[in-house]
């Protein structure tokens, strides 16, 4: 962004006459810095009068690190200096924000310099969220509304409306009168304080996450809906004007927001289905699954294999379970492969023993795993199984697992990477794409 050149006494008589804090930036100092750039602009002849009540887009959005915003005054949310510039389009079916969440949307789009994205969604009624979920997947359901379980009441009435048994009024019904019967919201579309973002963008869902780190950013929470090419973001405050269907209940707590996004992710499994075939690869992921599990996984993987069919799990699940939940989705379904991150690795050994092809992932070695290269890990392994790893990356409490991959490694030094145990999924991803 361009710097005003001014005096210092000009300075400071602009910042008492205005109030200006000198802590942080509030929409005051925006809008403010904004005019007196035009001004400035204006004295040098390189703007037309008519031009000084429009915004300025010339400005490079790239120049603004979020790191530099440390903190904002209480009661405010993130506002970026060119958010002016950005303007926002909005799908048909989405109800415009108020001016603070457009302002706030706007600040996120500059800071992460996407500002082609369009609003597709805000305010819902249950009209509107029947409609938006015979849009989803069957899949999506069961892991947003039904905890994993594709046996749960809400996926019955949806394969009904799906298949249109029951009419779009008959499920928004019940899906009203299951929502007042819990004491839950099925999406927080229906209250007011969710906005989705299309297509998706993982820089815009990244930025977010880290301005919403920042206290009082105004940003709750951000979900990667890459499925519906979407990026779903919240807001700590209402995000359009109107009220929707009855009185906007009140925000939940961070307390029982977190308890609810448990209960939620209590399968720890994701789904990314990238295409029509009934193939898919397994992934498990590492200890503990809050930190290492399937969303940890999903992030490291789901750019690299986005042309695949994968289904990424926490530990904790059986591989008999997961393959049991991918039948009872798809009939038809094949397993290519079957890889294992840290922890997971165990799982990934077990699916070696029954013949799948297997990825390890800087993985544990259980007992059983010497059946494979022999006792002293002296042989090769077989050509069914693929594996990267780096004892160094296993220390402290954690060193047992590392000697034994020190034993293991000296025997394939081929599987040597010098990475860290972080970076090992995304380099086995690139490396053995192919293979998974």
């Amino acid at each position: 962004m361009k710097r005003i050149i001014i005096s210092e006494e000009e300075k400071k008589h602009i910042k008492g006459l205005y109030k200006i804090n000198e802590q942080g930036k509030s929409p005051l100092d925006i809008i403010f810095s904004t005019a007196l750039d035009k001004l400035e602009k204006f004295r040098r002849g390189e703007i037309d009068p008519e031009d000084m009540t429009t915004s300025d887009s010339t400005s490079d959005s790239s120049e603004y690190d979020s790191s530099s915003v440390s903190s904002f005054e209480p009661g405010e949310f993130f506002v970026h200096p060119n958010a002016e510039s950005i303007k926002i389009n909005y799908g048909t079916n989405a109800i415009k924000l108020n001016p603070p969440a457009e302002l706030l949307l706007k600040s996120i789009f500059a800071q992460a310099n996407t500002p082609n994205l369009k609003v597709t969604s805000t305010l819902r009624t249950y009209d509107d969220q029947a409609r938006v979920n015979k849009q989803n997947s069957r899949t999506n359901i069961i892991n947003w509304y039904c905890k994993g379980n594709p046996n749960c009441e809400l996926v019955k009435k949806w394969d009904l409306f799906k298949s249109n048994q029951i009419t779009q009024q008959e499920y928004s019904d019940y899906l009203k009168k299951n929502d007042s019967s819990s004491g839950k919201i099925i999406s927080n579309h229906i209250p007011g304080f969710a906005i989705d973002v299309t297509p998706f963008s993982e820089k815009f869902a990244a930025t977010a996450e880290k301005l919403k780190n920042n206290p009082n950013s105004g940003i709750r929470k951000v979900l990667r809906e890459k499925s519906n090419n979407a990026v779903h973001i919240e807001f700590n405050f209402p995000v359009t004007d109107k009220g929707g269907t009855g009185k906007i209940p009140k925000m939940p707590t961070k307390k029982e927001e977190k308890r609810f996004d448990k209960q939620m992710s209590k399968g720890g499994i994701i789904v990314d289905k990238n295409n029509n075939t009934s193939n898919y690869a397994i992934v498990f992921g590492g200890w503990p699954s809050d930190t290492y599990g399937a969303q940890f996984m999903f992030n490291k993987g789901s750019k690299i294999l986005s042309d695949k069919n994968v289904i990424y799990s926490n530990f904790e699940n059986s591989l008999d379970s997961v393959l049991n939940q991918i039948k009872s989705e798809d009939p038809k379904a094949k397993i290519t492969s079957v890889s294992g991150f840290s922890a997971g690795g165990k799982n990934a050994w077990e699916a070696a023993t029954k013949g799948y092809k297997v990825g390890l992932i800087d993985p544990v070695v259980p007992d059983f795993a010497t059946q494979f290269v022999g006792s002293e890990f002296s042989g090769k392994l077989p050509s069914n199984i693929k594996m990267i790893s780096r004892q160094e990356n296993w220390s402290g409490k954690f060193r047992k697992h590392g000697e034994r991959l020190k034993n293991l490694e000296l025997t394939q030094p081929n599987v040597r990477r010098n990475v860290s145990h972080d970076d090992m999924p995304s380099q086995f991803f690139s490396e053995f794409k192919n293979f998974v």
